[in-house]
């Protein structure tokens, strides 16, 4: 089985689960670095939950919702998310920069097993400013991004993940 042609990854798989908790950090970093552990974390929205706006109502304060997915997608580490944040910023169709919307920070920790998925859930209270600058976004008359940063904690050690999304183009308007 560990003739020239199979790879070493493919002729340790059987056994890779006991040994990489074995292995020392020390020696495990060098085959696995966290630039390769930041490639098997991937951040998305979830897609059957799109970015809503809840409108005020009776006794009900108006506010943003997302639903974030953390994929562990690492055949080798397990994960807790430290704390993430996201930032929203905002801009019209024709170019004038909004600045920035509003943020949100979260430190609950939260365990992210290999090959497991996590769903953070931020929401953002919006001010009446926020509100209008949201339904412009309903509308297509203006630009909401985000920009999140996930803290994570691994047995080779601490590292953040980013990435950024377009959520006006998905934004829901729910009564």
């Amino acid at each position: 089985m560990t003739g020239p042609h199979v790879p070493w990854r493919t002729a340790l798989r059987p056994i890779e689960h006991w040994l990489v908790r074995l292995l020392p950090a020390r020696i495990f970093r060098r085959f696995y670095s966290a630039k390769d552990f930041e490639r098997d974390i991937i951040l998305s929205l979830h897609p059957q939950e799109p970015p809503r706006v809840h409108l005020p109502g009776n006794f009900k304060p108006a506010f943003l919702g997302l639903c974030i997915v953390v994929r562990n997608a690492s055949p080798f580490l397990d994960a807790r998310i430290v704390s993430y944040s996201l930032m929203l910023t905002s801009a019209d169709y024709w170019g004038s920069q909004g600045g920035q919307f509003g943020d949100v920070d979260d430190w609950t920790l939260r365990a992210l097993s290999r090959g497991e998925e996590c769903y953070l859930h931020p929401q953002l209270f919006l001010t009446e400013c926020q509100l209008r600058i949201a339904r412009a976004v309903v509308k297509k008359t203006a630009i909401l991004e985000a920009f999140l940063v996930v803290w994570m904690e691994t047995d080779i050690g601490r590292l953040s993940v980013h990435t950024g999304f377009n959520i006006g183009s998905h934004l829901v308007a729910c009564p």
